[in-house]
C-alpha cells in the first residue's frame, strides 16, 4: 500500500474513505463546539456535564488544536475530506509526501497569517493563529518587520496551494470568464432593449 494512497480493493478503500469522512466530521463537531472550561490538557476542573458535542474525547482534541494552531485548525477537517474523497473514488494520489508537505505547510503558514493579527476570537482568549502562529508571527517579525513577515507567509500559502492543489495560475482565466460572462449578459440585453 502506497503511503495515504488507495490501495487495489475498491471494498477496503471505501472502509477507509468512510473512517477518513467521519474522522473529519468529528474533529469538524469537536472544533465547532469549542468550549474553554470543557475538561482538557489546560483546565484544571471541568463542569459537571461537558459542552462539546463529541465528549470528553473532543474536547480534549479541540483544545489541543485550537490552542496549537488557532482558525487554522479548521483545515484539518477539510484535509481529512479531501483524502476520504481520494479514497471513496480510488483515486491514487500524485506525490503523497509533497502533498504531506504541502498539508503542513497550508496549515503553517494559515497559522503564521492569523498570528499577525492581534486577534482573539476563540472564547476571547485564543490567539486566531494559535501557539503556532503567534510563535511564528513574532520570529518572522523580530527578522524581517511587519511587511517582510506578510510577504513571506502569502509566499509560503500560494506555494502551499500549488503543492496540496492542482491550483494553476494559467486557469485563473477560465474561471473569471464565467463571472464576467454572467456581468456583460444583463448588460448586453439592457443596452439591446434601449437601442430597440
Amino acid at each position: 500500500m502506497k503511503f495515504l494512497g488507495p490501495t487495489r480493493h475498491a471494498r477496503l478503500n471505501e472502509a477507509a474513505a468512510v473512517v477518513f469522512l467521519f474522522a473529519g466530521l468529528f474533529v469538524f463537531a469537536s472544533l465547532a463546539s469549542y468550549q474553554p472550561f470543557d475538561p482538557s490538557f489546560d483546565t484544571v476542573a471541568g463542569p459537571a456535564k461537558i459542552a462539546n458535542l463529541t465528549g470528553r474525547v473532543g474536547a480534549f482534541i479541540s483544545d489541543l488544536f485550537l490552542q496549537a494552531f488557532g482558525l487554522a485548525a479548521y483545515a484539518i477537517p477539510i484535509l481529512l475530506w479531501l483524502l476520504g474523497w481520494k479514497w471513496i473514488r480510488s483515486a491514487p494520489i500524485d506525490s503523497p509526501f509533497i502533498k504531506s508537505a504541502g498539508s503542513a505547510l497550508f496549515i503553517g503558514s494559515t497559522c503564521g497569517a492569523f498570528g499577525l493579527l492581534d486577534w482573539k476570537p476563540i472564547a476571547g482568549a485564543v490567539p486566531a493563529g494559535g501557539v503556532a502562529g503567534t510563535v511564528m508571527a513574532d520570529y518572522l517579525i523580530s527578522t524581517m518587520n511587519i511587511t517582510g513577515a506578510i510577504l513571506i507567509t502569502a509566499a509560503a500559502w500560494i506555494v502551499s496551494l500549488y503543492l496540496v492543489s492542482t491550483f494553476e495560475i494559467s486557469r485563473l482565466a477560465v474561471w473569471f470568464r464565467y463571472p464576467i460572462a454572467w456581468i456583460r449578459a444583463p448588460a448586453a440585453r439592457i443596452s439591446a432593449r434601449i437601442s430597440a
